[in-house]
């Protein structure tokens, strides 16, 4: 019983926000470590290179907010609403049971949260590499000015 309780202490411990901020300690100095074994050339390039992917992913992004994720949304609210309406519509029709009008509705409900959901997922996923990117580049940035 001790041994259970000691490993929900620690489970609870690891989870526990100084926890946290020791391991991103850790982890910041052994990156700022590996960096300050480059020569000047090789952190200019790996500077070089982590800034146009930061660029690059930072652009993409606020092209895809900015456009096409709006009207792929749009796009989605119309089948979406289309969906809803035929299946209103099979609810008033005579020939129709309700059954496969609820059927419909539900199977169209479902299909549009599951796009969203894989939209937001894959957009948290493209923000957490581009937080990497910027952290990395702020990591680079210290080094080069302790240097000068």
């Amino acid at each position: 019983m001790k041994k259970s309780m000691d490993k929900i202490k620690d489970m609870l411990a690891y989870l526990s926000r100084s926890s946290w901020e020791k391991r991103q300690y850790i982890k910041y100095d052994k990156e700022r470590r590996d960096l300050e074994t480059l020569t000047n050339r090789e952190l200019s390039s790996k500077y070089v290179n982590t800034k146009a992917k930061y660029e690059y992913k930072r652009n993409i992004l606020s092209f895809f907010v900015g456009a096409i994720l709006l009207a792929i949304f749009m796009g989605m609210w119309g089948i979406f609403y289309n969906a809803v309406k035929q299946s209103l519509k099979l609810i008033y029709s005579v020939s129709a049971s309700n059954e496969l009008a609820v059927a419909s509705l539900t199977i169209a409900s479902i299909f549009f949260a599951i796009v969203v959901i894989l939209i937001i997922f894959f957009l948290f996923m493209y923000l957490n590499s581009l937080h990497y990117l910027h952290r990395q580049l702020l990591i680079i940035e210290e080094v080069r000015d302790d240097r000068k």
